[in-house]
Formats: structure tokens, C-alpha cells, sequence
């Protein structure tokens, strides 16, 4: 379809986005799990969303603090309300209560970009300041890159995104690294423990958070921490143990940090039972999703908790962090320069589409006709007829094409290198 340079205008907005999600304000970590998608379900929910724009954009953001879908469409607000319906029906399709099931919150045009940012920064997280979320949010916008799922715009907002979580370090506003999850793994240990002198947890899962949570643990000096991984690097043999050898350990620990990532639970009644605990055993999970089954959460022989009861610990944040003032100024620079980029991005493709309208326009109704007067004289009415809509096809096959090429050229404006 050739587009008129009214409906252009029409079809591009000023801010062309919106997000839908929750977070730990709203959900608990079991309902905020099922919202948790594979790569091939984000496909599939891709492909759907094409079908009402094909011009879409989107990426899903899954942390262990919220899930959030992020999507660059012409009509936001009914993006917003279709997504919408389609979280709430996943948590229909795995029988959570209605009366349990949250309003997910929508964010639509700079209400949107301004959430992102928020989020971004750690200004949204659960200790706030934290700095994983800005590397969780790169690694969402990488997964979307390599899944075709992303665009101009959502390039745009990355690009904006690892400038502000730059600008977070040097405001100050994150610079103490204690502030994350790890951080409020730690305060909780030091009130579960309470005047233990010794106390051994066991961190299972070494990525990112896995590492640093193990670390911080290990600055009081009464707790002693044994770190598993699946996978052992040669450098950290005889630091990290095998994950399959972790039952050894059980007797021996006080409490278990569940660090992993598993797509299913890594600990159940018979991974973990209870022959092979001594005492009550502490379990904290603050994995992606839940890595504990539901039985095992319920059994006798665990004090099951994850990232719900970390919300209630007390003074979690009492004061505004250092450097708010300013990080917020900085972001509402990167809001102006993003609503700027939308602005120019629309004002270059309407006036590219609209010359080649009009071109369009002459050369179907006025230059044909004359060229074929002129220089087909010896046909009759017809098959000057046929000649002329013959041509005309020609020429509006070859300008859906140019149509594409441009719209491809003016996509990639914007965009953002992951690596």
C-alpha cells in the first residue's frame, strides 16, 4: 500500500510507545514467574502483535523484581490495552484467581519513556539505586536484537538507557555497590542468623548477582559461604563446587541462597529432602524464575522465603540516595532528546513519502497519458487504454518498492551497536 502524506502524518506519533507489566509493588514472585516467557514464546507473541502492527517493535524485560513489555507501535494506547489482556489471560491459562490476579500498569508515549529511564537507573527497583537493573535491561535489548523483534525506536531507547546508567555512576546515585538484591540478601542473613558466630550458606548459581551476593555474605566474618555452579571455570576450581554435589554440603549448612536461573526448579523434595538436613533449613530464592517447587516450599524440614519477604525488611530504604536530584535532570535531558529523534524521524519520512507521492501522482496521470498520445499514435482507444495501465502498474510496483527501501533507510537512523 502506497501511503498518502496525510496518512503519514497520521500514522506516526510523536512518542510511539508504550509499556505494560508489573513489578514487585503489584505481583508476588509466584505470579510474576508466570509471566516469564521462553525465546520461542516471545517469537510466537511477536508475530501476533504483527499481525495488528506490522510495523512493530518489542522486547520483554524479566527480572526477578518485575516483567515488563516494551513495544514501539503507531497506536499505543491499544497496544497498551492488547497486551494488557494478554497478561492478564496467561495468568487465566495457569488457573490463577481472578481475585488474584493484579491490574498490570501501562505507561503509553513520554509517560512511557520516562518509566523506562526510571527503571533504568534503579529508581523503580527494590533497593533502589541498585546497578544490575541497567545490565539486565542491556541483555533484554540484546535478546530482542538477535530475536528480530526490535527497531529504530527501542535502539533509540537502549542507546538513551546505557547513557543514563553511565550517568547514575557519575552522579553518584549508584555508586555504592552494596545497593542491589545482594545487598538486601545480606541485611536479611544478618537478622535470620542473629547472634550466630558460625553460619554457613550455600550460593547456588554464579552469575552476576549469584557472585556478588556470595561475596558480600562472606564480609561478616561469622558467616562462611560455599559457592556451586553448573559449570567450573579452570580459574575457580577449588573456589566453586560442582551444583550437583551440593546434597554433600546440606548437614553441614544453616541456609541456601538460590541464585540460579533455570527455565524449571532446580530444588524439590527430592533434590532437597529431608533425611539430609540436620536442622530447619533457611532457603531464600531470588532466582528467575522461582527455582524451588511448590511442595518443596510447603515442606516441614525448609523456612522458604524469596525476593516477597525482602520487601519487609525494616528502614530497606530510608532516604533519598545521593545524586537524585541531578540523575532526574539528566533524564529529563535524554526524554527531550528521545522525543526529538521521534519528531525528526517523522518529519523526514513524511516529507521523503510525500515527494515520492507526488511524483507518483504525476507520472500515472499526466506523464504517461502524453507519452503514449504522443508516441503511440497508431493504436486505438483500448489498447491505449491497456498500455497506460499497464505502465501505471509498473510504475506503482516500483514505487511500493522504493517505499520499503526508504522506510529501511530511515529505520536504521538511530540505531544502537550491542556489542
Amino acid at each position: 500500500m502506497i501511503l498518502s502524506q496525510s496518512q503519514v502524518q497520521n500514522k506516526l506519533k510523536e512518542v510511539p510507545l508504550m509499556v505494560v507489566g508489573i513489578d514487585f509493588r503489584l505481583a508476588s514472585s509466584s505470579l510474576r514467574e508466570k509471566l516469564i516467557m521462553t525465546a520461542g514464546q516471545r517469537e510466537q507473541l511477536y508475530r501476533d502483535l504483527k499481525k495488528i502492527d506490522s510495523g512493530v517493535e518489542f522486547m520483554a524485560l524479566e527480572t526477578c523484581n518485575r516483567v515488563e513489555w516494551l513495544a514501539a507501535t503507531d497506536e499505543p494506547r491499544w497496544m497498551g490495552e492488547i497486551l494488557k489482556a494478554r497478561i492478564l489471560k496467561m495468568w487465566k491459562d495457569k488457573k490463577v484467581p481472578k481475585s488474584k490476579r493484579p491490574e498490570p500498569f501501562v505507561f503509553e508515549g513520554e509517560d512511557a519513556i520516562r518509566h523506562i529511564f526510571d527503571v533504568v537507573v534503579g529508581k523503580e527497583s527494590l533497593a533502589m539505586g541498585e546497578a544490575q537493573i541497567a545490565g539486565q535491561f542491556h541483555h533484554s535489548c540484546r535478546e530482542a536484537d538477535r530475536e528480530k523483534t526490535t527497531g529504530p525506536i527501542l535502539k533509540k531507547v537502549a542507546a538513551s538507557a546505557g547513557r543514563l546508567a553511565k550517568a547514575g555512576h557519575r552522579t553518584g546515585f549508584r555508586s555504592n555497590q552494596k545497593m542491589g538484591i545482594h545487598g538486601l540478601v545480606t541485611q536479611f542473613f544478618k537478622l535470620k542468623k542473629k547472634d550466630a558466630a558460625n553460619y554457613q550458606i550455600m550460593v547456588l548459581g554464579m552469575g552476576s548477582i549469584g557472585r556478588k551476593t556470595a561475596d558480600l555474605l562472606e564480609e561478616d566474618e561469622s558467616i562462611r559461604v560455599l559457592r556451586f555452579n553448573r559449570t567450573i571455570h579452570p580459574k575457580q576450581k577449588g573456589k566453586w563446587i560442582p551444583l550437583q554435589e551440593f546434597q554433600n554440603h546440606l548437614s553441614q549448612s544453616d541456609a541456601i541462597v538460590m541464585a540460579t536461573a533455570s527455565g524449571v526448579p532446580v530444588l524439590n523434595t527430592e533434590t532437597l529432602p529431608k533425611a539430609l538436613t540436620a536442622k530447619k533449613m533457611t532457603i531464600l530464592d531470588i532466582g528467575i524464575p522461582l527455582q524451588v517447587d511448590k511442595a518443596l516450599q510447603k515442606a516441614s524440614w525448609v523456612d522458604y522465603n524469596n525476593i516477597d519477604q525482602l520487601m519487609d525488611l525494616p528502614g530497606r530504604q530510608e532516604k533519598e540516595p545521593i545524586g537524585l536530584a541531578e540523575l532526574n535532570a539528566e533524564i529529563q535531558m535524554e526524554m527531550t532528546a528521545f522525543t526529538r529523534f521521534c519528531v525528526e524521524r517523522k518529519r523526514e519520512m513524511t516529507s521523503i513519502i510525500s515527494k515520492l507521492h507526488e511524483r507518483r501522482q504525476q507520472m500515472i496521470h499526466h506523464r504517461i497519458p502524453e507519452m503514449v498520445e504522443a508516441h503511440l499514435v497508431n493504436l486505438d482507444k483500448q489498447q491505449k487504454k491497456q498500455v497506460q495501465h499497464f505502465m501505471k502498474s509498473i510504475i506503482n510496483d516500483y514505487a511500493r518498492d522504493i517505499h520499503g527501501t526508504l522506510i529501511e533507510a530511515i529505520d536504521a537512523y538511530g540505531g544502537v551497536n550491542y556489542d
